[in-house]
């Protein structure tokens, strides 16, 4: 099979010394500024917040809010998985364009979920959850590795014919042939309900090959009732007395600072604003064959917002326990530049990162976003955490 990889694709982490400004500068050709250099210096460093606040009522408002999202989230994706059956049942226009409402609710509310599906809970459980998180998502991939393109139709696992479509040979065939060739997850079941055109793909016609057809139809099923399975696992892990619940107060803390930042730097700057993004843009596209990419980039930042201002009666809110942990970032601090990331990304095209894009407003978003991640590494800093930058 050819290898459809675009060129100048970029492997592996980007790391943060992305060359951009985070302060307002008349000099219409300014110097970069690595964001490390605005992170506290080595010094400030071990000025880290040794002891602070209890932690435990902000931790019971972190799981609450998890098992909320986690069941808004498969609510969602059973929309997703009723369309699907509908449209196969029936492959015309109307059910899919319902099946495509359905991925697109799906996947936002995948995207809101993030802050809790960013770290295993333990050590042991880090293969496992990595190798689950890429089943459900991986981001950049290649859709002719699924299904045949416009200059190779025969490409893709649909065509193999010597391979059976069962669910163990699907799992078998996750990322065989590189870290951006999914056989299973969001990217497939993406790429099934934008196939087109839609009655030689899905509907056996004269001079076409029904046996495809058949096996399209089989994988689009096997690959939506895996996403569920996959997914309903993610959801369950703020479940029960396991996983979260078991650690320490201090662990907690540790997980949930370090998913914020994680999702801030890694998902949210690194992924979707990198140098060269606007030249590779189907590269760094949320979902560039359903288009809609600043609704799912909104999304990401929706969990960060979400997670950040929830209150409850009887719990005590990121934001105050933040308020009392005597670090340089207070809430307000974070909220107003969430607020502004937000406003900032709205204004993108609605298919970012496709579209006619003004590089100057393309800077001031990235600028928005950069600091974002700038206090959650600030943050996790002083509270003497690992930084994480792939």
């Amino acid at each position: 099979m050819p290898n459809f990889k675009c060129s100048g694709i970029r492997h592996g982490a980007i790391l943060i010394g992305l060359g951009f400004f985070l302060s307002a500068c008349s000099d219409p050709d300014p110097e970069a500024i690595e964001l490390e250099s605005l992170l506290p210096s080595e010094a400030a460093q071990d000025e880290t917040v040794d002891s602070g606040p209890r932690f435990a009522a902000a931790a019971d408002l972190v799981r609450s809010t998890a098992q909320r999202q986690g069941a808004s989230l498969m609510q969602a994706c059973s929309d997703l998985e009723a369309g699907v059956t509908d449209f196969l049942a029936e492959p015309n226009s109307a059910n899919r364009d319902l099946a495509r409402a359905a991925w697109h609710h799906c996947y936002e509310q995948w995207n809101r979920f993030r802050p809790f599906n960013q770290r295993a809970f333990t050590v042991t459980e880090q293969a496992q959850f990595r190798r689950t998180e890429s089943l459900i998502n991986i981001r950049p991939f290649q859709p002719g590795y699924i299904d045949g393109l416009p200059d190779y139709p025969y490409s893709g696992l649909v065509h193999e014919s010597g391979l059976d479509l069962t669910l163990e040979n699907l799992v078998d065939q996750h990322q065989m042939m590189d870290a951006e060739s999914p056989s299973l997850g969001f990217p497939v079941v993406e790429t099934f309900l934008w196939r087109e055109p839609l009655t030689e793909s899905w509907l056996p016609v004269a001079n076409n090959d029904a046996a495809v057809v058949e096996r399209r139809h089989r994988y689009l099923r096997l690959a939506t009732e895996h996403l569920l399975t996959q997914l309903q696992s993610a959801a369950n892990r703020w479940q029960g007395e396991t996983g979260f619940d078991v650690l320490t107060e201090e662990g907690q803390l540790r997980l949930i600072w370090q998913s914020l930042q994680r999702l801030a730097q890694v998902e949210l700057l690194s992924y979707s604003f990198a140098d060269g993004t606007l030249d590779e843009s189907s590269w760094h596209h949320l979902s560039a064959e359903a288009g809609q990419g600043r609704r799912h980039l909104l999304a990401r930042l929706d969990g960060i917002q979400a997670l950040m201002q929830a209150n409850e009666e009887d719990a005590g809110s990121l934001a105050s326990w933040l308020d009392r942990a005597d670090t340089d970032i207070t809430s307000d601090l974070v909220n107003e530049h969430l607020a502004n990331a937000r406003t900032a990304i709205s204004a993108l095209p609605e298919d970012y990162t496709f579209g006619e894009i003004d590089p100057d407003t393309w800077q001031s978003t990235r600028q928005a976003v950069a600091q974002v991640a700038v206090d959650f590494n600030t943050l996790s800093r002083q509270l003497g955490l690992d930084l994480f930058t792939e």
